[in-house]
């Protein structure tokens, strides 16, 4: 509990905080196994742009995930490694796993729609860093929160490029 000391929370603000970065972990996990699926479908090989993007997505997802780890690591808690659960992962994720990508646009969707449910996650964790004033846990979420909002605006980006 030394780690939590250094933080300067409380150890039941430490616990919680630690509880739902863990399920925000679980969420990156789904998230990045998206990512993969849609990255090596074949259908999408032609859109090559959009698999440059993808790929660029998924190498920041794998840090993300480390990154995420690290500040439950910081609360003197122990992340669970999802990468060898899967289902454990699904259990605690509100991201949507991806059974089938359908073509550019429903891969498109399919992006921008888990990215979006990943967002709303990381704000999650964001306010309950706030109010535990976790300032190392709000400025990795605040980082996780802008490039996710980028991603969502790259995909759009693409979507419309490719309507036109």
């Amino acid at each position: 509990m030394e780690l939590v000391k250094n933080q300067g929370l409380d150890p039941e603000g430490a616990e919680a905080l630690a509880e739902k970065l863990d399920e925000l972990l679980a969420e990156y996990q789904i998230y990045h196994s998206n990512l993969h699926k849609i990255h090596y479908d074949p259908k999408l090989r032609p859109f090559l742009d959009l698999s440059e993007k993808v790929e660029r997505l998924y190498g920041l997802t794998q840090y993300n995930r480390e990154y995420i780890a690290e500040q439950i690591l910081k609360l003197g808690h122990q992340p669970t490694d999802y990468s060898s659960s899967f289902d454990q992962a699904l259990m605690k994720t509100g991201v949507s796993q991806i059974q089938e990508v359908r073509g550019f646009e429903g891969a498109v969707y399919a992006l921008i729609y888990t990215s979006h449910q990943l967002l709303e996650s990381v704000k999650e964790v964001f306010y309950l860093a706030a109010e535990f004033q976790a300032k190392d846990a709000m400025a990795a979420m605040g980082q996780l929160a802008q490039q996710l909002t980028f991603a969502i605006g790259v995909f759009a980006s693409v979507r419309l490029a490719h309507l036109n």
